[in-house]
């Protein structure tokens, strides 16, 4: 499979999106099922994915080959675009509305002492990636039939806040665990090839989406505090699944994380924070913060090479959509593709579209000429 742009002229992105996005048709929901049970082999090997273009298909599945083809775009849902906007127009305004929200309770205000307003408003684009990554692999491995990966590191999060808050009731109530007792834990799990040091060392780079921090609580007691986003989204699951915070996650919900993830909680905030921008940040802090790294190599191309490149290239370049043959050929994965873009597109994460095939090659030859 080649590439629709060049491998040495990846800026060329930006032209081609803006330049093909009035074009693009949306692939609604029954698209977005028939072209995941399509999908076959790797990113590389799948005949969807192709510089070539691929058949329209129908709402019941069937090719429409005496239509154009078309070739595939992918870009995150507009909430994101808009944010990004607000963020270089009225940052202020936007800080003034985070700090509002976060400066209600004082165990709130130990914790982010020191956060700025840069921040807060940005988004840790590769621990975002993870979470994704994690999720959707978690989702597919109980839905989609021979589906391998399975998402270990939003188990992983559950058993060690599980663990952690239980440890010690002044957990859950946001006053931090000892030193001592944080000692006890990092052994035990040091001893199975996982280091919870390195979730405090998180709030060194990003302190809204870090786990944890050490500092002194209102007691003056020096602690491993849990960050209270965190502590906020573990409410919010409870309450999806019906418990008492402190309750053991049964296995089946623990198979059914990343379907609440991506259905409810993100798709559900991704709607409202159309209408409230500081909301929306601060929930995508809190999914950072109550997740923990682990993560295997598909995982990461879901997440880091996928999601979070979408939103590094939206963020830092302003490129709105990245077609998806490019894409599948950067990520040579073993997994079908389709499944991925199908759950992510039934999110809201993202927006699957399309553009006829003829257009693009057209647009792309274009722009490489006036190189």
């Amino acid at each position: 499979m080649t590439r629709i742009l060049h491998k040495d002229y990846p800026s060329l992105d930006y032209e081609l999106w803006n330049n093909v996005r009035a074009m693009r048709s949306n692939v609604n929901k029954q698209m977005g099922i028939h072209l995941a049970s399509k999908d076959r082999g790797g990113s590389r090997a799948s005949e969807l994915w192709k510089e070539g273009g691929r058949f329209q298909i129908d709402n019941n599945g069937e090719e429409e080959k005496s239509l154009p083809l078309v070739v595939d775009f992918l870009s995150l849902h507009s909430v994101f675009e808009d944010i990004i906007e607000r963020i270089r127009i009225d940052s202020e305004t936007l800080f003034a509305e985070i700090q509002a929200l976060v400066s209600k309770d004082p165990k709130w205000a130990i914790f982010f002492e020191g956060a700025t307003k840069r921040d807060w408003l940005t988004i840790n684009w590769p621990a975002f990636g993870r979470v994704i990554g994690a999720a959707v692999s978690n989702q597919a491995q109980s839905t989609v039939k021979h589906w391998t990966f399975k998402g270990t590191d939003a188990l992983d999060s559950l058993r060690f806040w599980n663990e952690f808050c239980n440890y010690d009731d002044s957990v859950a109530n946001g006053d931090g665990l000892s030193l001592s007792h944080w000692n006890d834990i990092v052994e035990f799990y040091t001893d199975r090839n996982y280091d919870p040091e390195t979730e405090v060392a998180r709030s060194l780079d990003h302190l809204p989406s870090a786990p944890f921090r050490r500092c002194v609580n209102a007691k003056h007691v020096d602690v491993i505090m849990p960050n209270p986003l965190a502590l906020t989204f573990r409410k919010q699951l409870h309450a999806i699944f019906g418990l008492v915070v402190g309750d053991e996650y049964p296995e089946e919900i623990q198979k059914s994380h990343g379907k609440v993830v991506m259905e409810k909680l993100l798709k559900q905030q991704i709607v409202r924070g159309k209408s409230n921008h500081a909301g929306f940040l601060l929930f995508l802090h809190s999914l950072c913060a109550h997740h923990l790294m682990r993560g295997n190599v598909s995982q990461q191309k879901i997440g880091l090479h996928l999601v979070s490149m979408l939103g590094i290239r939206l963020d830092q370049r302003g490129v709105g959509g990245l077609n998806v043959p490019d894409l599948a050929h950067a990520l040579d994965s073993n997994f079908q593709l389709g499944v991925v873009l199908r759950i992510l597109r039934d999110s809201k994460l993202v927006e699957w579209s399309f553009v006829d095939h003829a257009s693009v090659l057209s647009e792309a030859k274009l722009l490489k000429s006036k190189l």
